[in-house]
């Protein structure tokens, strides 16, 4: 029988020599790994999600999937899909997780910093994008692109916030400024500060927004006083108010339109 269909171990000497035939012991191959390996339940799944967006558009994924892909850029291996599900479940919709406090995000079990950076990190896009569909623009011509923006910026916010848009003489938007920030239920604010303001940008007309955290953007009786303030401290300077919008957590409420300016 030839020496390399021989049977038995193949037995070599320190210099690597077979010491039955003399000649160099070739080292063993590894197993072929066996067929039908069972694979991860995800595996490939990223992918599909990616090519079904490139192909039908963001409508063609669920809101969990779409956050899927937005949380596997920082968790490169492994099922994310429990995540998603997870923050959805927390917080009810998209845009609740997307707006959601960075301390409340945290809380949700497989939500560590680099996590979170993304959710946040698809917070700012979206706001700033908002913002330039109205900056420096007129904005009786973009009127809903405003609402938007604002419902999109502050109807999350858990405690008040009192911003004033300055306007020009042609009604564009020059700078949208927070002036205070208070507690849950009150803001205090100052008129000379805000015509202060109005001065230093030049600004020809101003808008007033708050928010209402507890949801509700019906105008309080502290609301309505602020606002005649305001107003009677902007027409001594030449300045028009034009509106005072409250924002809520579904809706939003315009003095103009309720006949209180």
């Amino acid at each position: 029988m030839p020496w390399w269909q021989e049977a038995g171990p193949v037995r070599t000497s320190a210099t690597g020599l077979d010491e039955a035939s003399g000649r160099v012991a070739r080292p063993a191959l590894p197993e072929a790994p066996e067929s039908g390996t069972a694979k991860p339940h995800y595996h490939g799944h990223r992918q599909r999600l990616r090519d079904r967006l490139l192909e039908r558009g963001a409508d063609a994924l669920a809101d969990y999937e779409l956050l899927e892909l937005l949380i596997a850029a920082a968790i490169p291996r492994g099922d994310v899909k429990p995540i998603a599900k997870r923050l959805l479940q927390t917080f009810g919709s998209l845009g609740d997780v997307l707006h959601a406090e960075p301390a409340r995000l945290k809380a949700v079990d497989g939500v560590g910093p680099a996590v979170l950076a993304q959710i946040k990190l698809a917070e700012g896009l979206k706001i700033r994008s908002m913002r330039e569909e109205v900056i420096n623009r007129p904005l009786f011509a973009s009127w809903q692109a405003l609402m938007d923006y604002l419902m999109a910026d502050l109807g999350h916010l858990r405690v008040e916030q009192f911003r004033v848009l300055f306007l020009d003489r042609k009604n564009r938007l020059i700078a949208d400024e927070i002036q205070q920030q208070g507690t849950v239920d009150h803001t205090p604010v100052y008129a000379r500060e805000v015509m202060k303001r109005a001065l230093e940008h030049a600004a020809s007309s101003l808008i007033l927004v708050h928010n209402h955290p507890s949801g509700d953007p019906t105008p309080s009786p502290a609301d309505i006083d602020l606002t005649r303030r305001l107003v009677e401290a902007a027409r001594h300077l030449g300045i028009s108010v034009h509106d005072h919008i409250i924002i809520g957590r579904r809706s939003y409420k315009s003095f103009k339109a309720l006949g209180l300016l």
